[in-house]
């Protein structure tokens, strides 16, 4: 019988890989893998959920996305022509269940645009599209390609922490 080695040669990166600002939001996933995390508060909770992507086709998988990349505002990108775009990841896992492989795709002109983001490794899926997302925004992936993200790249908490005091 073959047993599967633990270290692994593939070029997956893991949590310790991503820069710490990335890391911190991506470690606030569920370990899980549940899109959204149970209501703390009742009804109340609810509230603070964005509708409007929920009421698309794609709902869920909007709210996955959106969640996993930090914020909808964080999958908004200009393509070379100024074109605005959301952009999605594609995760889809090995026959290890523990191996991801990601890729960016967003429409453009009609057609679907889509570039490889890498491998990850990860202990579910939703894990892995946050890994994914960090990695391509720490690895400038969007930008080698001639395309600019509309929001920053500098998470909110720490935007905020580096305001200037008011006067």
């Amino acid at each position: 019988m073959h047993t599967r080695s633990t270290q692994s040669h593939s070029p997956c990166r893991t949590m310790a890989q991503i820069p710490c600002a990335l890391r911190r939001s991506a470690e606030t996933g569920l370990s899980n893998g549940n899109l959204a995390p149970p209501p703390s508060d009742g009804l109340n909770s609810m509230a603070s959920i964005n509708t409007d992507s929920a009421n698309s086709r794609n709902g869920t998988a909007a709210l996955e996305q959106n969640r996993a990349a930090g914020g909808a505002e964080q999958r908004r990108m200009l393509t070379r022509s100024g074109e605005s775009v959301t952009v999605s990841l594609d995760v889809t896992a090995s026959r290890d269940d523990t191996t991801y492989s990601a890729r960016l795709r967003f429409k453009s002109g009609g057609a679907t645009v889509q570039r490889p983001v890498g491998k990850f490794t990860a202990p579910n899926r939703f894990q892995a599209l946050k890994l994914a997302w960090a990695a391509l925004k720490s690895e400038n992936i969007a930008e080698k390609e001639g395309w600019s993200w509309v929001a920053s790249n500098t998470p909110p908490d720490v935007a905020q922490k580096n305001l200037p005091e008011a006067a």
